[in-house]
């Protein structure tokens, strides 16, 4: 472990020069860890379950991925503010903001889990299955995803990357272990599904040590002043809605309109697309905060962004040439022969997604530095994209060229405008 951490230092040092080198390795390493957790995961549950369940896994997941982007947005909006404090050193602040979003949150997540209660068998005979029971657990998933954010924003924030890394990779394995269990002994979708929230709620107790700082500088007199919080948060709001559908609603649009089989092999290749865009996540993670810092310090960060984006193409073009060479090959001995047929559709993902992931380190950025021109163009983008897919379904490759042509386009147009800017 030592050895490839001291070669990918030394290859990325290179590349992107000593700042954030060390945390972007750990970062990197830790991230690809959970991947590989969590890919493995999911060609268990495709073993497991078998082509019709798992379908049903895939769509789960693909609306879990979706209602991320509240999620996400409430780490992104963490990590900004803590690392605005972070910069002038100003723990109290930081104590007060984790304390007061635990708080608001709460009400956010109950809202959640009775939605889920309530829409459960509407959202179960849309996605053609019988028990609502999978969909309340997803609710309940979504819930304690929150509060995990919240702990991992302040991580993030705070720079503390080794804990960080920590803790995705616990949840990580619990995960898997717990998942494959619960399965095994019969709980099917519920337990795939449900092996997440346990897994969730163990992450949420082990950041507390890391984060045993917070209780020490409380200050209930302090306020912070969440209106310009929520200012923010709305534009990331948007974009994380937006970039979640765009590389998830697909699936759920593919199960509603495919047969089980079709459904399943579009499941299976969008499962290996996953990977090209997850594959750099660690790019984005190390980079916000860093450019975040910047950005308070009125220091220029052009140079992190281009260099993130040169690597993020290294790593997902990578991938995606690997796609091209051995299709058959990767699916065969990720899932196994009976998805062979989806061989032909992962090279279009690979490129899809490689644009989607850097389309993602532009809107990483443009937010950590609190601007917005990315808005609109990616609204129309995602609108588009559900739209064409809608009235565009004839066959399974005429929905990812639409994604594939989307992605260009929302990253061209994206590009511009953050450079010109």
């Amino acid at each position: 472990m030592e050895k490839i951490y001291n070669i990918l230092s030394r290859l990325i040092e290179k590349i992107l020069g000593r700042s954030f080198t060390k945390e972007l390795v750990l970062i990197f390493i830790a991230i690809n860890i959970v991947n590989f957790s969590n890919y493995i995961y999911t060609l268990i549950m495709a073993r497991m379950l078998g082509p019709a369940e798992f379908s049903l896994f895939a769509s789960l997941i693909s609306i879990f991925m979706i209602l991320s982007s509240l999620i996400s947005t409430i780490q992104t909006v963490t990590t900004k503010y803590v690392s605005n404090y972070f910069a002038e050193r100003d723990y109290k602040s930081i104590s007060n903001f984790f304390f007061s979003s635990f708080k608001k949150i709460a009400l956010i997540c109950l809202i959640v889990f009775l939605f889920f209660i309530l829409a459960s068998k509407q959202i179960a005979l849309f996605l053609n299955t019988v028990s609502p029971i999978p969909i309340i657990i997803l609710g309940s998933m979504v819930s304690i995803s929150m509060f995990v954010s919240i702990s991992r924003g302040t991580l993030q924030g705070i720079q503390n990357f080794f804990h960080l890394s920590l803790n995705l990779i616990i949840d990580a394995i619990l995960r898997l272990v717990i998942g494959i269990l619960l399965v095994y002994f019969g709980f099917k979708n519920s337990g795939a599904v449900g092996s997440a929230s346990i897994s969730g709620f163990l992450a949420i107790l082990i950041s507390v040590i890391p984060l045993s700082f917070i209780f020490k500088n409380r200050n209930n007199k302090q306020d912070i002043n969440f209106f310009e919080v929520y200012k923010y948060t709305v534009p990331v709001l948007i974009a994380s809605i937006c970039l979640f559908i765009l590389i998830s609603f697909d699936i759920v649009l593919v199960k509603h309109f495919f047969n089980e089989l079709n459904a399943s092999q579009y499941s299976a290749a969008a499962t290996m697309g996953k990977i090209v865009i997850f594959i750099p996540g660690a790019i984005g993670l190390v980079m916000f905060p860093k450019v975040a810092e910047y950005h308070k310090k009125n220091l220029d960060s052009i140079g992190i962004l281009k260099k993130s984006l040169f690597i993020t193409l290294i790593l997902c073009g990578g991938v995606t040439i690997c796609y091209f060479l051995f299709p058959n090959f990767i699916i065969r001995v990720m899932f196994g022969k009976a998805y062979e047929n989806s061989a032909y559709l992962i090279k279009f993902f690979g490129i899809a997604m490689t644009f989607f992931a850097l389309n993602n380190i532009l809107i990483s950025y443009n937010l950590s530095i609190e601007k917005f021109k990315f808005i609109l163009p990616t609204i129309i983008s995602t609108i588009l994209q559900i739209v064409l897919i809608y009235l565009f379904h004839d066959s399974l490759i005429q929905v990812i060229l639409i994604l594939l042509f989307n992605s260009l386009v929302i990253f061209a147009v994206n590009l511009i405008s953050t450079l010109v800017s």
